[in-house]
């Protein structure tokens, strides 16, 4: 059997589809959301109080960066994911993309 443990989540992005992911998270015994980001930081605020997120910032990098980030949620719009996904397998974390995982096939590869 798998031992249970916590996994400390963040997420990039607090458009539609970054609620939804956090709002599930909240929802989750074995994950827990320690920072939202999005450049408008208001929209990650919002969340995050909505949520009881500890942390926001308008800087996906800080999310990718923060030492008790474990995986990272990439809700971001789509021509962001490329880019974010190389950084976050740079900082060793697990991910978690929203499609597509970027916007044209050499991009992709």
């Amino acid at each position: 059997q798998i031992p249970s443990r916590v996994v400390n989540v963040g997420v990039i992005g607090a458009g539609r589809i970054g609620v939804v992911h956090v709002e599930a998270l909240a929802n989750c015994q074995n994950a827990k959301c320690v920072i939202i980001s999005n450049p408008t930081v208001s929209k990650a605020e919002s969340v995050a109080r909505m949520y009881n997120v500890p942390e926001w910032t308008a800087d996906a990098d800080e999310v990718i960066n923060h030492p008790d980030v474990e995986a990272v949620w990439i809700c971001s719009p789509s021509s962001f994911h490329a880019e974010q996904l190389v950084k976050c397998a740079a900082a060793g974390k697990h991910i978690f993309c929203e499609k597509p995982i970027a916007t044209d096939l050499p991009e992709t590869i």
